[in-house]
């Protein structure tokens, strides 16, 4: 018997929550040419994470924030060398 090594798909739109028994892709194995192929499901239930949908807003928020300042700051620089 060679070394038998899983052909592993996973699917591409795979995002919490997840359900238990979920089918998240396949296995194929090959053992004397023959294909033994299973579906790879989840062990349990997973939550979509608040956090990270916090983490983007904050992000975006502070994003708004410095990009306010730089412009305030040039706008100010701007005016102060057109009263010179």
């Amino acid at each position: 018997l060679s070394s038998v090594e899983p052909n592993i798909i996973l699917k591409e739109d795979i995002q919490a929550p997840i359900t238990k028994n979920q089918v998240l892709g396949t296995v194929t194995y090959t053992v004397n040419n023959i294909n033994y192929k299973a579906n790879i499901i989840a062990s349990h239930d997973v939550e979509k994470s608040v956090y990270s949908d916090l983490i983007v807003k904050i992000g975006i928020i502070l994003l708004l924030i410095i990009i306010f300042v730089l412009i305030f700051v040039i706008i100010k620089n701007f005016s102060k060398k057109n009263k010179n």
